[in-house]
Parts: C-alpha cells; sequence; structure tokens
C-alpha cells in the first residue's frame, strides 16, 4: 500500500510541472540562460530581444575573449545580466570569443 501511495504521489507531482505553454529551450551546450518573460505564453510587455543591433547614444561595444564571463561584464559596466543578453541578442545563443558585446559607455 506505501508503494502505491508513493507511486500515485509521484506521478501527481510530475503531472504538476508538465506545461502546455512552456517555451522550447534550445541546446546551449554549457550555457543556459533564463530570461524571465522568454516563455512564448508569458504575455511580457518587455520585447526579448534588442531591435537596434549598434550601439546607441551611451553605449559602445567591448570584445568578447575566451575567458570573459557575461555575468563579470554585466557587473563591470553596472547592468543586469538580463539587460546584457536582451540588449545583445544573445537569449537564443551564447555569445563567441571575438563577438562584439554592446554595453553602457563607462
Amino acid at each position: 500500500m506505501r508503494i502505491l501511495t508513493t507511486l500515485l504521489i509521484a506521478l501527481t507531482l510530475l503531472a504538476g510541472c508538465a506545461r502546455e505553454d512552456a517555451a522550447e529551450v534550445p541546446d546551449r551546450g554549457d550555457h543556459a540562460y533564463v530570461i524571465a518573460g522568454a516563455s512564448a505564453g508569458s504575455g511580457s510587455s518587455k520585447p526579448l530581444v534588442s531591435s537596434n543591433p549598434e550601439p546607441g547614444a551611451g553605449e559602445t561595444t567591448v570584445i568578447f575573449r575566451p575567458d570573459d564571463r557575461l555575468y563579470r561584464i554585466a557587473e563591470e559596466h553596472g547592468v543586469t545580466l538580463d539587460w546584457l543578453i536582451r540588449r545583445n541578442d544573445l537569449v537564443d545563443h551564447p555569445p563567441r570569443a571575438g563577438d562584439d558585446l554592446i554595453v553602457p559607455r563607462r
């Protein structure tokens, strides 16, 4: 009886974790970015990515090096990791060495 109860609880928990509106997460190798509002059914008013790939007023670019980490770059420039990912359209792919990243001018 105890095994049946445990199995029933496990199945109930698993069924509650499945969501029909969950956005498909692409394979990013060793990288995983979790963006608030990135789900297809989220209804978020914030755009998922920037529509302007060029630096604007008060922005500049830095070259992403192999040993760089997005979190460190965000901290150095006083922005959130979420902002850096959205501004540089990195929601679906990580940056590669040599890529230009748009950051606020210091």
